[in-house]
């Protein structure tokens, strides 16, 4: 195709008829095909156009997804911090618990003890620990004595706290 659209006016005016059709219908073939590149680019633009609009609507409800989530978090947290406002040690990992009060049985299941176990409060200075009853409660606000945070440790029932072996 592209040999005959290189051929002179002079080597045209040496052509038969037949010749001259073929070459007219070639560029108009040409013509055509470069017609359907030039459309096909134009969608492919506008289709780009599209995808950077989509991608950026995307983005913004990303964005709006995330604030929307963080302010649950929050919530969430607010919400958690109300029902387990008094904090307490177990076993040396820090618990929340609801209530002001906590009974010695709800220490034993708060740190995953058996039932038959038995508690003491940790409490500074010289002496033992007082061992906490199941049905025994313990006042968990940090301005009831001991002050601070409350701290237990499960034992099994035969066992000295503070004793190593």
């Amino acid at each position: 195709m592209f040999v005959a659209l290189t051929l002179s006016f002079a080597q045209l005016t040496y052509c038969d008829d037949w010749a001259i059709l073929k070459l007219v219908a070639v560029i108009a073939l040409l013509a055509t095909k470069c017609s359907e590149v030039y459309r096909m680019s134009d969608e492919l633009r506008e289709r780009e156009r599209e995808v950077e609009r989509e991608i950026v609507h995307d983005e913004e409800r990303l964005k709006d997804d995330e604030q929307r989530l963080e302010r649950d978090v929050e919530r969430l947290e607010a919400i958690e911090h109300e029902h387990h406002s008094y904090r307490l040690i177990v076993n040396k990992e820090e618990k929340g618990w609801p209530e002001p009060h906590i009974k010695g049985r709800q220490i034993l299941k708060l740190a995953g003890s058996p039932p038959d176990w038995v508690v003491n409060e940790l409490v500074p200075g010289p002496g033992e620990d007082p061992e906490i009853g199941p049905d025994q409660s313990v006042d968990l606000d940090v301005e009831a004595e001991p002050k601070g945070i409350k701290k237990f440790q499960t034992r099994k029932p035969k066992t000295n706290p503070g004793v190593t072996e």
